[in-house]
């Protein structure tokens, strides 16, 4: 048979204050409730409003938008170029005769060897296509990051201001309750005054949790876009009842899921992968390019004209010491057939390629970096895992702690409440309890909210997605519960 304890209360304010105690722990870690939707944000909604509502991830929906339009053009080299050309000539002589020529071409050109350089600029354009995706990816996780953030902050005003109102609760009641017992001469006015004072400290608390909020409250605005007026508070988290998971996980198995995750890590190998690209093309400089090209097209004295001519040809450009030269041998036929001829030319670019040598210098800098950058983080990461598990385990075991001392810390002050009541101790020695209680709850609230950011921090460091690692379990107030306390706390 188990032992129970039953108080009795010899007070008003004994009763009261006790039962705004009993009703602490439920203003701030919450009761599980109905999960009815109103108008209030829950996680989720907030962290798509901060998506939605941020310019860099418009940005980055630009950039990936970009270099697709640049791959599908660098894949556009590997077909064949077209032009039309259109030319009128009138020619009048000295005896007024008029002569005119019309005519109407077509030409067409279709490389079909350049070393492979069109290949590796089109593999480098959809590299450059995937890092832009990576990027606009890693910039969402850190954008739900800042939102949950801001998400979190909010819940931490508002389990600070109920702390500092259950204070001015109590110490309302004490007030009363001693301004009754100082009429009758049953204490002293120094003790009155001190109990004051006290009083005055709980409201001046108060109203610097309500600076907190409003604070929290335009961070939130901020990230999410919302107008303050539209604003009617977040679905408060039910901390006391999320539940938080043990990293099952070894910190190498978490260190090979970062390395193989990482964006970091990616990006590093698509770069070192890009880089020996473009290094690739700065050694095939020297290689040529060789062209066929075609034309077709119709000339005459009269619109339309009438008269068909046509050719063959072949085109090849070479390169080398920081110039460019360019051959072209044709056939050609003209009046409907009846006329052929051969045609060469060349032409030479001198020193038109200056900068060819310092982009070699540059894909070889490049390709280096990309090298030491894989080098580094496949040292770094692993290290950075064993860190953050244990950081984890260290601060589960601390909530636990601080769970423990919560409870401890109301039970005695419980206890010191009854012995205050019955003059068992001094007035000094309940405050400092009652402080120690404020703190002890307090502390739970912000390790409880603080271990859910470490937990989207730990895997956005590892380059994880935001729940990845399934160590949360998320639990709300009731929808109602929570728009009573925003519909309370924000008109203060």
């Amino acid at each position: 048979m188990k032992n129970r304890i039953s108080f009795s209360f010899q007070s008003p304010f004994l009763a009261l204050a006790c039962l705004s105690l009993l009703a602490l722990p439920q203003l701030l870690m919450g009761k599980p409730g109905s999960h009815e939707s109103q108008d209030l944000l829950d996680l989720p909604g907030v962290e798509r409003l901060a998506a939605e509502h941020s310019l860099e991830m418009r940005n980055a929906r630009i950039d990936r938008a970009i270099a697709k339009e640049r791959a599908e053009a660098r894949f556009r080299e590997y077909f064949p170029s077209l032009s039309v050309s259109y030319r009128q000539n009138r020619t009048v002589a000295q005896r007024d005769f008029d002569n005119g020529l019309y005519s109407v071409q077509v030409s067409a050109s279709q490389p079909i060897y350049d070393g492979g350089r069109s290949s590796l600029r089109y593999e480098m354009s959809k590299i450059d296509q995937k890092l832009a995706r990576d990027r606009s990816e890693l910039l969402r996780d850190q954008i739900r990051y800042k939102a949950r953030e801001a998400y979190i902050g909010l819940q931490q005003a508002v389990a600070s201001l109920s702390i500092a109102k259950a204070s001015v609760t109590r110490s309302s009641r004490l007030l009363e309750k001693s301004s009754m017992e100082y009429e009758r001469g049953m204490i002293t006015e120094l003790d009155y005054l001190e109990i004051q004072n006290q009083h005055d400290r709980n409201l001046l608390e108060v109203d610097a949790q309500k600076r907190r909020l409003s604070v929290a409250a335009e961070s939130l605005y901020l990230a999410t876009g919302l107008a303050p007026a539209s604003f009617r508070g977040i679905r408060l988290l039910d901390l006391e009842h999320t539940t938080f998971r043990q990293l099952e996980m070894t910190a190498d198995e978490l260190a090979a899921l970062a390395i193989d995750n990482h964006p970091e890590v990616v990006k590093a190998r698509l770069s070192l992968y890009r880089a020996r690209k473009e290094y690739l093309i700065t050694k095939q400089y020297y290689l040529p390019t060789v062209s066929l090209t075609a034309r077709y097209g119709k000339t005459g004295e009269t619109w339309p004209p009438t008269t068909s001519e046509w050719g063959f040809g072949i085109n090849f450009t070479f390169r080398g010491f920081d110039s460019t030269l360019s051959n072209d041998v044709g056939i050609n036929r003209s009046r409907g057939g009846t006329s052929e001829g051969i045609t060469s030319g060349g032409q030479l670019d001198l020193l038109n390629d200056m900068e060819r040598e310092s982009s070699h210098l540059a894909n070889t800098k490049a390709l280096l970096q990309a090298q030491r950058t894989i080098e580094d983080l496949r040292k770094t990461l692993p290290l950075r895992a064993r860190i953050l598990k244990r950081e984890y385990s260290e601060k589960l075991r601390g909530l636990e702690l601080a769970r423990r001392g919560a409870e401890i810390s109301k039970k005695r002050f419980f206890i010191d409440l009854l012995r205050y009541e019955r003059g068992e101790i001094s007035l000094e020695e309940y405050n400092e309890e009652e402080l120690r209680f404020k703190q002890s709850m307090q502390s739970l609230a912000e390790q409880q909210s603080g271990l859910v950011l470490f937990i989207a921090n730990m895997e956005l460091e590892l380059g994880l997605n935001v729940d990845r690692l399934n160590l949360l379990e998320l639990n709300y107030l009731s929808a109602r519960h929570s728009e009573q306390l925003f519909d309370q706390y924000l008109e203060m």
